[in-house]
């Protein structure tokens, strides 16, 4: 056997960072993280349709919209422009809602919970790529209704701020305006998802508007700059 013909070991050592995570998730956690690259081969499928569908139509939206510029926007460039930056770096990753009661907020809340545990083995630690880290959380069976209710809402986010994570969520009817535009709603995906990332400095004028979240900010970064 030549050596071009010997099959090429790959050791843990030289996994990938991206593909090492993704290990972690279903061999420690027993959940299953998929990169834009995964989902947008043309033949991905899961044996979920209803998985496989939130998987795709998502991306899509994000491809579509989340990453495009819109002429209600007040700017020049993608809606987020952090999207881009975290798929090139292999630091955005969707995942499905595995509550055992996806219509239960105390279920989804406990699921999100163990995605904290999850997020927390995400490399790179420290440094700008750290502040890339994405988690798209879908949650295609649960009604919006069951999500949205203000007060789970925050305390869902604060719990997660004091771990380091920011929540956003992102339902297919919020008319939530985003400090933007009068009729520019960025928030409208096709399934319900809530994004987890990591908790910045530059959060404080998402949350400044909440006492709670004020204080677990400055706990956490000190007074912020203005």
């Amino acid at each position: 056997m030549t050596t071009s013909d010997t099959p090429e070991i790959v050791t843990l050592e030289t996994e990938p960072r991206h593909r090492r995570f993704q290990r972690i998730a279903s061999e420690r956690f027993n959940r299953n993280l998929y990169l834009p690259e995964d989902i947008e081969v043309p033949d991905f499928e899961l044996p979920s349709e209803v998985e496989t569908n939130a998987l795709k139509s998502s991306m899509r939206w994000m491809r579509e919209f989340i990453m495009r510029p819109h002429p209600n926007l007040g700017r020049t460039g993608p809606v987020c422009p952090f999207v881009k930056p975290a798929i090139d770096d292999h630091l955005l990753y969707f995942s499905v809602n595995q509550a055992q009661d996806p219509m239960n907020f105390k279920s989804i809340y406990d699921e999100m919970m163990h995605y904290k545990d999850i997020f927390n083995t995400f490399e790179p630690f420290t440094g700008p790529l750290s502040e890339l880290r994405v988690i798209m959380f879908l949650c295609p069976l649960s009604h919006e209704s069951v999500l949205s209710d203000p007060h789970e809402s925050k305390m869902l986010k604060s719990d997660m701020m004091k771990e380091g994570i920011t929540v956003g969520q992102f339902f297919p009817t919020s008319d939530v305006k985003r400090m933007l535009r009068d009729k520019f709603f960025p928030v409208q995906p096709p399934v319900c998802m809530y994004s987890m990332r990591t908790f910045i400095p530059g959060d404080w004028m998402f949350i400044s508007g909440e006492p709670e979240w004020r204080k677990i900010y400055k706990d956490r970064f000190g007074e912020p700059k203005l």
